[in-house]
């Protein structure tokens, strides 16, 4: 193999035995060139029609390359690689009998692009799926708009809030069960005032709801002593609340694609796609002597038969 006369080697310390060090080459001024004569290994009319078609490739349009809403943050799965944003060409049969052409965006997951370029028995298992980019988009700001913005909604997407975010789900969970004891007495009521049920079953059954709402209300007032000795249940509150605040006004404020792109990067971490199944991660500041993030998870679907 003949040494390329337009290098010149700046270095040889690659030439010793043993060295691992990679030679550095700098191209040579083109007065040092030595020219070679080389015999043609293709006919002159096959160079001139290959230059021809690459005239004609370089001189079509081309559509420039863009960049998708959801492109940087989306997630496969599967695989755990990012998914891409490209587009297809598809056909389509006009009611006049002929046809036409129409384009669509699409993600699609990069390891699954790059199993097309290897044989068969070397590609991977990636079975995920592409998605059109419209339909994406949309149920991604849904899903923001409806929950993440909603400080109710969000609390109940927390993950890792600890003992504190549990004493707020235990709240919850007793105020629901009191009102469905609440519930339950009024039907009682109904069915004692139809004279459906005797004034001794009427008694005895407004006896164990009062037993039980009483259980329940001393659970409550042992969770929220405990909530007050740490303070903290008021400020995961607090958090939510202003999270959210900040988040709508942004949201509102979003009226081009840079402006919803950089509140992407702000408010959303990543969003993971598995088969028409959406979760979007993120995470707020807890508030406090030891401000922390609190991580959340808001998951959703794309509605079959959607086209939007």
């Amino acid at each position: 193999m003949q040494d390329d006369p337009t290098l010149r080697q700046a270095s040889g310390t690659g030439d010793l035995p043993g060295s691992t060090k990679r030679k550095k080459m700098e191209y040579r001024d083109k007065s040092e060139w030595i020219a070679i004569k080389v015999p043609a290994i293709i006919s002159q009319e096959l160079f001139d029609q290959v230059q021809e078609r690459l005239r004609v490739v370089h001189s079509r349009y081309r559509k420039l390359p863009m960049t998708a809403l959801l492109s940087g943050f989306l997630r496969c799965a599967d695989c755990g690689r990012s998914f891409g944003h490209g587009y297809t060409n598809e056909r389509y049969r006009l009611r006049t009998g002929g046809t036409a052409t129409r384009e669509r965006g699409q993600y699609r997951c990069s390891k699954r692009v790059d199993d097309h370029r290897h044989h068969v028995a070397n590609r991977g298992r990636c079975r995920n799926t592409g998605i059109a980019t419209t339909m994406l988009d949309h149920t991604v700001v849904d899903l923001i708009r409806d929950t993440m913005l909603d400080p109710e909604k969000l609390a109940h997407r927390i993950e890792g809030a600890g003992a504190h975010g549990k004493a707020a789900v235990e709240l919850r969970r007793v105020a629901k069960a009191i009102d469905a004891l609440n519930d339950k007495r009024r039907r009682i009521y109904d069915l004692y005032a139809k004279e459906k049920m005797s004034a001794a079953e009427y008694i005895e059954a407004n006896r164990a709801i009062d037993e039980d709402i009483v259980k329940l209300r001393r659970n409550k007032e042992a969770i929220l002593t405990t909530s007050r000795q740490t303070g903290q249940t008021y400020s995961i509150t607090a958090s939510v609340r202003h999270y959210c605040a900040t988040a709508r006004a942004r949201f509102e404020a979003c009226d081009d694609f840079d402006t919803k792109r950089t509140f992407l990067r702000d408010y959303v971490e990543r969003i993971v796609f598995d088969r028409g199944r959406i979760t979007i991660l993120g995470s707020l500041q807890l508030d406090g002597a030891t401000p922390r993030s609190l991580p959340f998870r808001i998951g959703g679907e794309i509605a079959k038969g959607s086209k939007r």
